[in-house]
Parts: structure tokens; sequence; C-alpha cells
């Protein structure tokens, strides 16, 4: 039969373990059914994604059109108007 305290053999008609010394009863059956030994796998999380910020839309200043409008015309003009011929 074996021990309940830590499943050691104990001789048939022993009334202590003798490996952890815990009293054992001739009542007890000589062998249980073993349990069936299921793995714990936990799941895989997918990591939950924030929801993206909305794309901040920068108004550009009048300025800038008007930098680019001048820089546009000053290339442009020579060619429309020659100046030294």
């Amino acid at each position: 039969m074996t021990c309940e305290h830590c499943g050691a053999k104990v001789v048939d008609g022993g009334q202590v373990c003798s490996v952890c010394g815990t009293e054992c009863s001739a009542a007890m059956p000589e062998s249980r059914p073993l349990g069936r030994v299921v793995p714990f796998r936990p799941k895989k999380r997918v990591p939950e994604r924030a929801p993206s910020p909305k794309p901040i839309k920068r108004r550009r200043s009048p300025a800038l059109w008007w930098i680019i409008a001048i820089v546009a015309v000053s290339l442009v003009l020579p060619y429309v108007l020659p100046l030294g011929r």
C-alpha cells in the first residue's frame, strides 16, 4: 500500500510510513486510481490596440502661399519679359 501523505510504499501491515513518519490506517486502499493531468496553457491574448488619434490637419498660413507665388513669378518672369535684349 502507499502512504497518503508522501506517496511512498509502505510495507503491508505497517502502521507508520518509514519515509515521513505518518501513521497509516489499515483501511486505506492499496492504490487509488490516478487522476488525469491536463497541462495548463493560457490563451494567448491579443494586445488591444488603442484607437489611433485622428491626425491634426494643420492649416497653412496665407503668408506661405504668398511666398510660393512670389518665387514662382520670379522664376517665370524672366522668360516671359526678357530685359537684356
